[in-house]
């Protein structure tokens, strides 16, 4: 999990997150072609790595008690990104973002596909968009 706004807030935070896991495609793309190229004919299943993405508020900061302390973030947006991270396999697409997060950003976003899905958790269908790349801002 990546959280971009905190501790240090940023107003293109949904740029630097679609911007991120645009890069974590193309290295795990890298990755799983010298995986095929190290270990040819054994059967392995090709490696791939999905990544969601929801922009909205979070409690984040030390949760927890005197006996264990972790700096995390919880709520609502964090559990949307990550079932949204959990269709992108179904959806056949690598980077999934939310319509928020596609609005929140400041450069011009390249999307493929676009679908409602009713996301585990949510009582109304959230709109997600494909991932393609970004074009520098405005």
């Amino acid at each position: 999990m990546v959280q971009f706004g905190a501790p240090v807030a940023y107003a293109d935070h949904a740029d630097r997150a679609l911007r991120t896991a645009l890069r974590i495609q193309a290295v795990a793309g890298e990755f799983a072609a010298w995986m095929h190229e190290r270990f040819p004919g054994r059967g392995l299943p090709d490696f791939a790595v999905g990544v969601g993405i929801h922009t909205g508020p979070v409690v984040i900061g030390n949760i927890g008690s005197e006996q264990r302390t972790e700096y995390t973030a919880i709520g609502d947006t964090v559990n949307a990104a990550s079932r949204i991270e959990s269709v992108t396999k179904e959806l056949h697409c690598a980077v999934l973002a939310s319509d928020e997060t596609v609005r929140a950003c400041r450069s011009q976003v390249i999307t493929g596909k676009s679908q409602s899905v009713l996301v585990k958790g949510k009582s109304e269908p959230l709109v997600l968009h494909e991932i393609l790349g970004m074009k520098a801002g405005n």
